[in-house]
This record gives C-alpha cells, sequence and structure tokens, in this order.
C-alpha cells in the first residue's frame, strides 16, 4: 500500500498471490523521491501479520535499449557458435516463443559443461533487474529441453580479450529458475506453464557498480544436456551517464 497523500490512509497498490515457498515482489512505477509504503502477509484462513510501514525512496530505472545490444563473438568461446535459424539477436526481438537464442553443438566441450555467451549492453549502465524468457514451444519444452535452470551473472567494463578468460570479470551473482509446482520434468500444471509465458525476473544486489559488458553463464538446464537456448532478454537499470 502507498500513502499517497501523507495523511496516513493508504491505498491498495499489488496484491500478490503465490504457492511458493520463497520469493521476492516488486512495485514499480514510482518516482525516486521518499514515499510511505505498507506490507502485510495473509494467508488462506485470513490469518495477518503486523502491519510493517518504512518510508522508503524508490530506485529509478528503466529496461535498457536493445537497440544497443551486441553479441560478441570475439569474446564467446568459438566452439559455442548458434544453431540455424536461432541467431543470438533473436534474444532482443520482442518475440517470446519458439524462436530466441541456441547455441551450437559444443563439440569441444564435455556433455554439461558449462556454456557462456558475451554481450555489450551499448552504454555502461547500473542494472536492477534483468528479465528472461525461455524458449516455448506452445505448452511443450516447458521446464524442460534445454532452458535455463541456473546460470551465473558477471559483469566487466574491461573484459580481457580471451574468449575464454573471467579476468576483469566480476560475478554478480547465481540465479535459480523455480518451478512452482515442484513437480519433475514432463509434469506440469497451469501455473507452470504462465510462469515460462510470464518470464523469471531476478533482482540484481544494488552493490554492484556500473558495467557495460555481460556474460551470461549456464550452470544447468532443465533435460542437463550441452545447449543453451533463451528467448527473450531484457536488462533493466540506470545508464551511467
Amino acid at each position: 500500500a502507498e500513502d499517497t497523500v501523507n495523511a496516513g490512509e493508504f491505498t491498495i497498490e499489488k496484491e500478490v498471490y503465490s504457492k511458493i515457498k520463497e520469493g521476492s515482489y516488486s512495485l514499480r512505477g514510482y518516482p525516486a523521491e521518499p514515499t510511505m509504503f505498507a506490507f502485510y502477509v495473509e494467508d488462506r484462513w485470513g490469518n495477518r501479520s503486523e502491519t510493517k510501514i518504512d518510508t522508503l525512496t524508490p530506485i529509478f530505472e528503466r529496461e535498457l535499449d536493445t537497440d544497443l545490444f551486441e553479441y560478441l563473438w570475439d569474446l564467446t568461446p568459438t566452439d559455442v557458435g548458434n544453431l540455424g535459424g536461432f541467431p543470438p539477436q533473436n534474444m532482443w526481438n520482442d518475440v517470446i516463443g519458439n524462436e530466441g537464442f541456441i547455441s551450437g553443438w559444443p563439440n569441444q566441450r564435455p556433455i554439461q559443461d558449462t556454456l557462456f555467451f558475451t554481450m555489450d549492453l551499448g552504454k555502461k549502465s547500473k542494472l536492477s533487474r534483468v528479465k528472461m524468457w525461455p524458449r516455448i514451444i506452445g505448452t511443450d519444452i516447458v521446464f524442460g529441453h534445454f532452458n535455463m535452470k541456473r546460470f551465473r551473472l558477471w559483469g566487466s567494463n574491461d573484459p580481457d580479450p580471451d574468449p575464454e578468460s573471467f579476468t576483469n570479470w566480476t560475478d554478480m551473482g547465481t540465479y535459480d529458475i523455480v518451478k512452482p509446482s515442484g513437480l519433475p520434468v514432463g509434469q506440469n500444471t497451469a501455473d507452470d506453464i504462465a510462469a515460462e509465458i510470464e518470464g523469471f525476473e531476478f533482482l540484481i544486489p544494488i552493490e554492484f557498480d556500473a558495467v557495460r559488458y555481460i556474460r551470461i553463464q549456464q550452470l544447468a538446464t532443465w533435460s542437463g544436456g550441452s545447449l543453451l537456448q533463451i528467448s527473450e532478454l531484457k536488462f533493466f537499470g540506470k545508464y551511467d551517464e
């Protein structure tokens, strides 16, 4: 809730319903000025926690301009490549579904070895979050195939020219894609399908400096295979201008 009149009266801004055991949620669209917020948690039986009230200053953010993005082949291992018809530029073409980027078969890497790619955001940016959509074919390959299950985000302003090197790269966190139902691969609920269509959002800790270059390192897929695929990828934050 938000105190919009500074008189102690709150209006409901957002209600979140979820079955997951852990999670985080955000309120957006507020000016970067002190605002009073109130929060509480209620279960399905009507039991409600105490209301926490605090004055917070929202952080300014915008969606970064995808026209400035560039996939950096020179800073990505040559054996990652891409499958024909699924180039990396598909990750920022605003099409969610059976398109996106699919890496080539990494013939020189052991099965399930880590894969990664590198991209240029176009400008040095203080990142606040990243949102990723998996490749989906109707309701097929939901939480399956080579869709990302866990990944690590790296940032740099002066990357080593060796595409295999992580010198001058900062580890900006490891992120997990959580299946709402928790069911095994191949068994999906309506909530699972809805989650994949909505995409997965990851908050980037505020302590990291602005970066221009990003590296996405795949740590696990739902199939356990040796390819990497992403339908759409968006970054949010503030340009360091």
